[in-house]
């Protein structure tokens, strides 16, 4: 009999893994028409979580995944609509997207470029935001990779 080997993945966007010391708050969506993508990094606008832009940037923590009916979201509608409650991890670990052409390895620092909100390794002063945070690992075949928020920003 053959053998077969599994390869397991970093889970899926927003996800919370290792959630021995995480931390997380609810805001109000301070979208008003775009969504926030489960494993978005989020920043604080007047008390209130939007996407990262160049406008928005002071990153607080990621949207994490939240367990909602077929009928709030259906079967593949990862996201926050306006006027949701968003839950934001500030602390711990959560799986996110990085970029196809970024290779990424433990221990490696998370930088997020203002303007989409991609998560990047290098940092450069007119064009990402330093976090703090660390990548844990390689990413997977879905480009997904596990981000350990160690420092907590508000």
């Amino acid at each position: 009999m053959a053998g077969k080997v599994l390869k397991f993945t970093n889970g899926y966007p927003g996800a919370v893994s290792r959630s021995i010391d995480d931390i997380i708050e609810s805001f109000a969506n301070g979208e008003a028409s775009d969504p926030i993508l489960f494993g978005a990094p989020v920043a604080l606008n007047a008390g209130k979580v939007v996407n990262v832009s160049t406008t928005y940037y002071d990153v607080i923590g990621v949207a994490v995944r939240t367990v909602k009916t077929e009928e709030t979201y259906g079967g593949n509608d990862p996201k926050y609509k306006a006027k949701d409650m968003v839950d934001v991890i500030k602390r711990g670990t959560v799986a996110m997207v990085v970029p196809a052409a970024l290779t990424v390895a433990a221990g490696d620092p998370v930088h997020i470029v203002k303007a989409t909100g991609a998560l990047a390794k290098a940092a450069d002063s007119t064009n990402t935001v330093a976090t703090g945070w660390k990548f844990k690992g390689p990413k997977d075949d879905n480009n997904v990779v596990e981000v350990v928020l160690c420092e907590r920003a508000f």
